[in-house]
């Protein structure tokens, strides 16, 4: 069961980009209270990020992203097993939302347009818009 929301806290009123860096603890590890867990770094400084509560922690975030204000970096657990058995469902959601390829912004309205599937375009690098005309082209009944 959640017993604690880690979240990013207000550091400076200009900075709006904020990066996690440096995590300190592995998931399922027993964090104490006020207990440094990661750093957080702005445009002018880094600062330690620490929980409000004892429990068992698993991070919803990794090194290196940009997170903003309010946004969510760890959750503290009851349990040991609690907290490895989300950290592994993040981790596993996450890779399941990993692109296998990569198209510009272009590329992917007109596959959509098109309902086309990037993901069956076969091509080394960046998938442009003239890709996906190629493809659809091809694949069309005469």
């Amino acid at each position: 069961m959640i017993k604690y929301e880690c979240k990013i806290p207000q550091i400076d009123v200009n900075d709006k980009r904020i990066v996690v860096n440096d995590f300190r603890l592995k998931d399922g590890s027993l964090v104490e209270k006020n207990q440094t867990i990661l750093s957080l770094e702005t445009a002018k400084a880094v600062s330690e990020f620490y929980t409000e509560e004892t429990g068992y922690i698993a991070y919803v975030v990794q090194e290196g992203d940009e997170l903003a204000i309010g946004d969510i970096v760890a959750l503290i657990f009851s349990t040991s097993q609690e907290a490895v058995a989300h950290a592994e469902l993040i981790k596993m959601n996450r890779e399941a939302n990993v692109k296998a390829y990569k198209a510009t912004a272009k590329a992917e309205k007109m596959a959509h347009k098109l309902g086309v599937d990037l993901a069956l375009i076969k091509k080394d690098g960046i998938i442009k818009e003239v890709d996906v005309k190629q493809y659809y082209a091809s694949k069309r009944p005469i």
